[in-house]
């Protein structure tokens, strides 16, 4: 069934910002501190934006205990009203003010230092300051928030754990991207409960561990959810899902978020739109989020990174198409630099879903425990040589569990549990792999023999240098040489 296609934008208040730091140089670049003012939001309403995105952070709402201070969101939010835009409201409640003391907070066991997010471990805490704060907001705005994105944790308030950011004023003071954010004492206690009760049943300590940190940062998304649907019930609304790959730091299962953002009828939004620059390269990253949103019923949306050339935008806009997108989230910066790009493809105003009857195997145990972050970078190339064969989607171990049954095709040596292969087996699922290179059971090291080898992916059809996208009601193709896309 198709669906309206909605275009949004974000505003990022320039109060917000780090001026001097290159990171909030480049959000100024942007124009993303532009967006609500001319001559930048006429442009935008000529383009035809829907929605522009603006920011409302706890450390700003409550500056003084109990008291709340609405007046520069009041002034941003009147001025997109005033042009025309409808409201969209990313709460950061991640981040506390600077009185507040309470909680125990998040803590880096590679240096012994302390974040001021409150740990993760401490959810009833930070879940009733989320549901004091999203009541606040409801019971102000409730009436004019045409849209929301539900923030979870991490510095960008997306499903996972701290990345790191320090361009915000408000940026936890110590920042390492490297560490797992396991070292405060709930985490441990949590961390040794979970790996008794894992060793009692014999599962292997480094994947017991796996288990609990993604399991944590996914349990807790899915009450934050359920205390936004709370108090907006029927508010349109998305679900943040960054990061490129699912490195154990991260703590985020991407499939498992688009099952929770089903679940609360949310749009699953992947940020990541046309990453690497190019359609087949950045196809891995997009399917990972909208074949699980697929599979699980959720609507599927998409967010640029920070920064989109002029040649990027074909390759974007085929990867909207090309996904069942609902909602297409771009900056200023971005459009203005390819706006005639841009703006030829605003006759995409319905989502078509995309037929395809092969997945391939995303091995995200063997990622996260591999603790090498080349190992995605490596999954990614082997795929963009499959992408100009054929079409495929992306499956994971919970997707097959859950019951996904499409024809699984294998990179080579791909890594995966015991009970991935036992659930192939059991169903009976069709299987290739290639260069006869059979998957590797992550316990034992044994080869996984099963299903067809062939030797290269030419077997799934001829490159020309078209890519095509089986849709609904027809096919949309992207000529790599001309740039063009065609919808038929």
């Amino acid at each position: 069934m198709k669906k309206q296609v909605y275009y949004h934008t974000r505003h990022i208040p320039i109060e917000h910002i780090l001026l001097d730091h290159p990171m909030g140089k480049s959000v100024r670049d942007n124009l993303l501190c532009d967006s609500i003012d001319p001559p930048c939001s006429d442009k935008l309403k000529d383009y035809g934006m829907d929605i522009i995105e603006t920011r409302l952070v706890w450390n700003e709402l409550e500056p003084e205990p109990g008291k709340y201070d609405f007046s520069r969101f009041d002034k941003t939010v009147e001025k997109i009203k005033k042009r025309g835009f409808g409201l969209g409201v990313f709460p950061w409640f991640q981040h506390p003010p600077k009185w507040y003391e309470d909680g125990v907070r998040l803590k880096c066991p590679i240096h012994d230092e302390e974040s001021t997010l409150i740990s993760l471990w401490d959810s009833e805490r930070i879940l009733e300051i989320y549901d004091r704060l999203y009541g606040e907001l409801a019971k102000r705005y409730g009436d004019v928030i045409d849209f929301i994105y539900v923030g979870i944790y991490s510095d960008y308030g997306e499903v996972c754990m701290p990345l790191g950011v320090t361009h915000y004023y408000f940026s936890p003071k110590h920042s390492c991207p490297n560490s797992m954010w396991d070292g405060d004492v709930l985490a441990q206690e949590s961390k040794r409960e979970a790996l008794e009760k894992a060793n009692a049943e014999g599962v292997h300590e480094d994947i017991a561990y796996m288990n609990w940190y993604t399991q944590s940062v996914m349990d807790f998304t899915d009450k934050v959810c359920a205390i936004f649907r709370k108090h907006f019930p029927t508010v349109r609304a998305a679900l943040p899902i960054g990061c490129a790959s699912e490195a154990l730091i991260y703590g985020q299962v991407k499939s498992l978020s688009a099952k929770i953002a089903a679940k609360y009828n949310i749009i699953a939004r992947w940020t990541g739109w046309c990453l690497s620059g190019v359609f087949e390269s950045s196809h891995i990253t997009t399917r990972r989020v909208s074949s699980a949103a697929k599979f699980y019923g959720a609507d599927f949306g998409l967010e640029t990174p920070l920064y989109l050339s002029k040649e990027n935008a074909p390759h974007a806009m085929f990867e909207v198409m090309s996904n069942n997108t609902e909602l297409i989230h771009n900056d200023p910066g971005n459009i203005f630099r390819a706006y005639d790009v841009y703006k030829a493809q605003r006759y995409y105003k319905e989502a078509t879903p995309f037929l395809c009857d092969k997945a391939v195997f995303f091995p995200l145990e063997g990622e996260m425990l591999s603790k090498d972050y080349q190992f995605f970078n490596d999954y990614r190339d082997e795929t963009v040589n499959l992408r100009r064969h054929c079409d495929f989607e992306v499956a994971d171990h919970r997707m097959l569990k859950d019951g996904y049954k499409n024809t699984i095709i294998f990179t080579p040596n791909a890594p995966l549990l015991k009970e991935t292969a036992e659930i192939i087996k059991r169903e009976g699922l069709d299987t290739v792999y290639i260069k006869n290179a059979p998957p590797v059971i992550i316990e034992n090291g044994e080869k996984f023999i099963y299903g067809t080898p062939i030797v290269d992916f030419s077997a799934f059809g001829k490159w020309n240098g078209i890519y095509q996208t089986k849709l609904s009601d027809g096919v949309v193709s992207f000529d790599a040489n001309t740039l063009e896309i065609s919808y038929k």
